[in-house]
């Protein structure tokens, strides 16, 4: 008896399609996870996290969790060893970074920012670089298409930092440049540039220059708007300033983040996290 319900048996499973204990394309693959916060984020906004080498990016979730599976596919053909960089970003604040380890596929044994299950073991708290906010100043929400109006972007740096930034010269007149105007709903957010026309009838542009300046500097940076060169729609506006901090980027982040060239902004500006306040236009007024 017990020699035909072993024979059954063995029939059983060698009959199958696939093997009843490891079924073909559902190999556990690893993934990643943890905590990352930032000091003074009071509006909770998320924190970029990428790994390099796969180019795999999230943004952390409430109370700064983040979760990541480093397997692109289902197949179990693609099978990484090697260490593995992973970024923490949010624009305003200091770059941080950790690593782990795997070997075919699975972490190692051999770690020191992630456990064997791939659980961060010390939390990410990312430090600020400048804390700020956009005005505008014109004594109104409200914009007329003719007005010529100022803005000021007031910043406090928390530690020594590098920053490129758009402005216009134009004899011993100066004022900062690039604005970006970010529809509240749906549309396309609008990058104003500064420029004017001398009297010969030359456009005169604005260009990117590099800022450097110390920990615990109060720094107020002037704009100047001529509203008729903007195409702004009569709805509501979140404005911001554009600016971008000199972060040693790791190769491939800002591609990443959809920002392949400084001179090319868009909405990609705004995957780049900041905790920088922007101010609101209500309405606009054409004549």
């Amino acid at each position: 008896m017990n020699y035909f319900l072993l024979v059954a048996y063995l029939s059983m499973i060698f009959s199958c399609t696939s093997n009843p204990f490891w079924q073909d394309g559902e190999r556990g693959f690893p993934a990643i996870s943890g905590i990352a916060t930032a000091e003074q984020n009071e509006f909770n906004t998320p924190i970029f996290v990428w790994i390099k080498e796969l180019n795999i990016s999230s943004y952390t979730q409430e109370g700064g969790q983040f979760s990541i599976p480093i397997q692109k596919s289902e197949s179990n053909e693609n099978i990484f060893s090697g260490t593995y960089n992973v970024y923490f970003f949010i624009h305003n604040y200091q770059m941080d970074s950790s690593s782990f380890n795997l070997a075919d596929g699975y972490f190692s044994e051999i770690q020191d920012d992630f456990s064997t299950k791939g659980e961060m073991t010390k939390s990410i708290h990312l430090k600020n670089l400048i804390d700020g906010k956009l005005d505008l100043s014109f004594g109104s929400n409200q914009l007329n298409t003719e007005d010529s109006v100022r803005m000021t972007f007031s910043f406090l740096t928390k530690s020594d930092v590098q920053i490129q930034a758009y402005k216009f010269f134009f004899g011993q007149f100066e004022n900062h440049s690039g604005i970006i105007f970010k529809p509240m709903g749906t549309g396309e957010p609008i990058f104003h540039r500064y420029s004017t026309t001398n009297s010969s009838g030359n456009i005169i542009n604005d260009q990117m220059i590099t800022l450097n300046y110390l920990g615990g500097e109060e720094v107020v940076w002037e704009y100047l708007i001529h509203t008729d060169s903007v195409d702004l729609l009569n709805v509501g506006y979140e404005v911001y300033p554009v600016y971008f901090i000199a972060h040693n980027y790791p190769s491939g982040m800002m591609e990443s983040l959809g920002l392949d060239s400084l001179q090319n902004i868009s909405e990609n500006y705004f995957r780049m996290p900041s905790t920088i306040e922007p101010d609101f236009l209500s309405n606009i007024q054409n004549n």
